[in-house]
């Protein structure tokens, strides 16, 4: 059984008998209870058939030189490419043969979209051209693998920061004034370099003034009828055929997130009003994920989107903010003491703490950790008795340099501060 609606390329290719065995059983077990899915198989199985491309190596595209086919999916065909004049490779995305004026539209939407960005994590495009009577995109070819290609490999780490780095591509496209409307792991790409990139802004829109979209019976519409977007990644609002914003690529983002490092989707549906209702309820989070993380992700993924968060850098911004800093206690200095000698770490007891906070003991030469939780910064007095660095995203080292007493200075992600005396011994 599928677990959410399949996307637009799949439903065309069961259209087309373009399946093996068992992904085809799967379709049709998920098509016996889907109305809207079944709807599109028969549009698109209606349509005249598209030739596929057989452009030759070597072949020239405008001023490029066609290498080899990429991919292929509904509405075209993906070729990487040499620039000649520039000597630099490419990316050529081409229509099909018989691509019909809404496909033309569409890609000339997508390429205009790109062209307004200019951002390290987004695809760069080159050019919009014409050949062979219909339309092309040049643009940056990007070595490497699709998102959910490149997870089995990456650490959870890794993940995290891909992400961070699409949400700020996502967050660009928005200044922009481009909402992209189908962000999903497919629509990201890893670099051999490690560096992500959005693509496929096919299904964007001006962030005002929906005036690119088609509508099918109330819902926003593809050429197939279908909905614009995938389902799995959908907001409520798109699912229920209302206008798509820049926060709903923000719901679409919270989904990538928690799939990408639990496995597994917040909201699960058979089908597309299962998927829906499913989304009335709270979202299924996983322990893999941190209490910062997912307190922004339950925000994130809002039914109602004036609940989430007013923009894409609110929502990394609170991704990434750590948890609200406790700090050393009177109960806990003679633990400190202790667990110093022990070569253990010092931890801190917002609750406890009496004012002035109790000193810190050092002694020369010893590097000893300070176990924080919510840490904006830190400042030592003098350098030359103590110095402190930053280790990960809750922990400090402490390593007294020589003999004396300073003041150590540590400011919370709210910006109080508190003030402690370093002694250091020799």
């Amino acid at each position: 059984m599928q677990s959410a609606c399949p996307d637009e390329n799949e439903l065309v290719r069961f259209a087309r008998g373009a399946f093996d065995e068992v992904s085809g059983a799967s379709l049709s077990s998920h098509l016996d209870s889907c109305t809207s899915c079944r709807k599109a198989v028969a549009e698109a199985a209606s349509d005249v058939p598209r030739a596929p491309f057989t452009v030759q190596t070597g072949a020239r595209v405008g001023r490029y030189e066609v290498d080899a086919l990429l991919g292929s999916g509904a509405m075209g065909s993906v070729f990487a490419a040499r620039d000649a004049s520039l000597n630099r490779r490419v990316a050529i995305k081409l229509l099909h043969a018989t691509g019909d004026a809404q496909s033309r539209a569409r890609l000339e939407r997508e390429a205009q979209a790109m062209a307004r960005l200019n951002h390290p994590h987004v695809v760069t495009v080159h050019e919009l051209g014409d050949w062979a009577g219909g339309r092309f995109i040049a643009m940056e070819l990007v070595e490497g693998q699709t998102l959910d290609a490149w997870l089995p490999t990456a650490r959870p780490e890794e993940r995290r920061r891909v992400l961070l780095d699409a949400g700020r591509g996502l967050f660009a496209a928005h200044q922009a004034g481009v909402v992209h409307r189908d962000f999903k792991p497919h629509n990201l790409l890893v670099g051999v370099e490690g560096r992500v990139r959005v693509t496929d802004f096919g299904l964007s829109r001006p962030s005002e003034g929906d005036t690119a979209r088609e509508e099918s019976g109330g819902l926003l519409a593809t050429a197939h009828g279908a909905l614009v977007g995938t389902p799995a990644w959908m907001s409520p609002e798109q699912l229920d055929g209302r206008t798509a914003e820049a926060r709903s690529d923000q719901f679409a983002f919270c989904v990538v997130w928690v799939e990408t490092l639990t496995g597994r989707r917040p909201f699960q549906g058979e089908s597309k009003a299962a998927l829906r209702e499913a989304m009335r309820g709270p979202p299924v989070l996983g322990s893999a994920l941190s209490s910062v993380e997912c307190a922004a992700l339950r925000r994130g993924l809002s039914e109602d989107p004036a609940a989430r968060f007013e923009s894409m850098d609110g929502l990394l911004a609170a991704l990434t903010r750590r948890p609200r800093m406790p700090w050393i206690s009177g109960v806990g200095v003679g633990v400190a003491v202790l667990l110093g000698a022990l070569g253990g770490a010092w931890r801190i007891d917002r609750n406890k703490t009496p004012d002035p906070p109790p000193p810190l003991e050092l002694q020369v030469g010893k590097m000893h950790p300070l176990v924080v939780d919510c840490l904006k910064r830190a400042a030592v007095g003098d350098p030359n008795i103590a110095d402190v660095k930053t280790v990960g995203v809750q922990e400090l080292l402490i390593l007294g340099v020589a003999a004396g007493e300073t003041t150590l200075i540590l400011w919370d992600c709210d910006d109080h501060r508190v003030s402690y005396t370093v002694r250091v011994s020799p």
